[in-house]
């Protein structure tokens, strides 16, 4: 009976540890959550970007700024997107 509950003990102390470590943890975006920066977008008016090679890298970078959560949202996108024409 004392074993059981020092494996209770254990693991409950375990599990303590794993959720304060995941409430630490800052929010991620899913990798497989759908690209918000898209062609579409790049074609705006506001952008004027044409289909091109250049697309590639915009699409590429504009998906790892994502993931890095430079940007969670179409506005933010926007944003992000004007900042690499002031560069």
């Amino acid at each position: 009976m004392r074993e059981s509950r020092n494996l209770y003990g254990f693991l409950t102390e375990k599990l303590r540890d794993f959720r304060a470590r995941q409430a630490a943890r800052p929010p991620e975006i899913e990798m497989d959550a759908a690209p918000i920066v898209t062609g579409t977008l790049l074609q705006d008016p506001e952008f004027g970007y044409k289909p091109g090679p250049q697309f590639k890298e915009i699409l590429a970078a504009a998906r790892k700024a994502q993931q890095d959560n430079a940007f969670t949202d179409e506005a933010g996108a926007r944003q992000w997107l004007r900042s690499l024409r002031e560069d």
